[in-house]
């Protein structure tokens, strides 16, 4: 259950210079009683320069001309990083059957049973994670048919709800760390969009549309564990990054294999598997020699779109086409058919297979790695 109450007082002076205050003050169960209330104000100011008697020369180039600023504060009570977990200031212990929990009994010693579970300890204090939101922009509109709008913003994101992951396994906590609000995060970028519009008669108008969005974030602070190579760390990084192996190309002979890093992932590495690098220098391929290999993820940075509408009499024709740029995904796990027919391991998509590489080809500068039937085959190629 959520509670609130919000506010807004606006002044227009000769529709020239306007401002704006709003405010929310809203309280969530999810928090303890002390911390489940939070105010939120922000302050808009514009000037709408187009209005000024100076400008009055101009109006016949610029219908409108108006700067704009904005400056807030937002909070969240969304909790989904904590699994869905609805009261974090309280203790919660569950009934598992976890391995390590588990004691035997019976003849055989195959009777098992599950033990209590300490899902999460109470953090006291524990309250919104809140956003300090900038926007900065400018409208304008020429020859009566153009308006463009452009805007800056950033996001600075600070007590965001995660694990203490950087408290020691000395203090017993285990897989039950405490949630906090502690993350940080800021986000920033430009927004862009441009507008045409224009009756060429009573039966005939055409408009045309246009925009494009630029943001980029970057992680300030995150609670983690002090690594053993700088590399795991994710202060500083992008939210949406891809981690993984810096692959060196392809094992092309068994001798090579034998005098690399040790590469066991799951399968027994052959010639035509990735080799990967070995970044810590051990002399053994595991997941401390993971680190970014692209700084783009799912999430993309650029998007923009374009598009345009024909009204003639009582018919219309419009399209609109999107897309987006600055943005990488694993391929691994993509399937040609959906689910119940023919996936899996033994399918691939046609660009794969035209472009892997094979004992029989011995094409090294393959785009793929070997191709095999079952996953403990090709697992370093995952």
């Amino acid at each position: 259950r959520n509670q609130g109450l919000s506010g807004r007082l606006t002044y227009d002076y000769g529709q020239r210079y306007l401002f704006e205050f709003n405010f929310g003050y809203n309280g969530t169960e999810r928090l303890a009683k002390e911390d489940r209330f939070g105010f939120f104000p922000a302050v808009s100011l514009g000037w709408v320069i187009s209005n000024e008697a100076f400008f009055e020369p101009m109006k016949n180039v610029v219908d409108n001309l108006k700067i704009r600023g904005s400056y807030g504060l937002v909070g969240s009570d969304d909790l989904a990083a904590a699994g869905g977990s609805y009261y974090l200031y309280i203790d919660k212990i569950t009934n598992n059957d976890l391995s390590y929990l588990k004691w035997t009994s019976g003849q055989n010693m195959d009777y098992q049973l599950g033990g209590p579970q300490m899902a999460y300890y109470a953090m006291s204090g524990l309250g919104w994670g809140k956003v300090k939101k900038l926007d900065i922009g400018i409208d304008f509109t020429l020859f009566r048919n153009w308006t463009f709008t452009f805007d800056y913003f950033y996001d600075k994101r600070y007590d965001i709800f995660m694990n203490r992951e950087a408290w020691p396994q000395s203090l017993a906590y285990h897989i039950a760390k405490p949630w906090s609000n502690i993350g940080k995060m800021d986000n920033k970028g430009v927004e862009f969009s441009i507008n045409y519009a224009n009756n060429f008669s009573k039966d005939l108008s055409v408009s045309l549309q246009a925009n494009f969005t630029y943001n980029k974030n970057k992680m300030v602070y995150v609670d983690e564990p002090e690594y053993p190579t700088i590399w795991k760390s994710e202060t500083g990084k992008p939210y949406s990054r891809i981690t993984g192996y810096i692959a060196e190309g392809l094992f092309k002979s068994q001798e090579e294999i034998d005098n690399s890093p040790a590469q066991n992932l799951g399968s027994t590495p052959k010639v035509g598997d990735i080799k990967y690098r070995d970044l810590n220098g051990d002399g053994i391929i595991d997941s401390d020699d993971q680190t970014m290999i692209s700084k783009y993820g799912s999430t993309p940075r650029l998007q923009y779109g374009f598009g345009g509408t024909v009204n003639y009499k009582k018919f219309d024709f419009g399209v609109f086409f999107s897309g987006s740029a600055l943005r990488s995904i694993m391929t691994n796990g993509i399937d040609p058919f959906q689910e119940g027919i023919a996936v899996g391991n033994r399918n691939v998509l046609k660009y794969i297979a035209d472009n892997y590489w094979s004992e029989e080809k011995q094409n090294w500068d393959a785009k793929y790695p070997r191709l095999g039937l079952l996953a403990t085959d090709v697992a370093n190629n995952t």
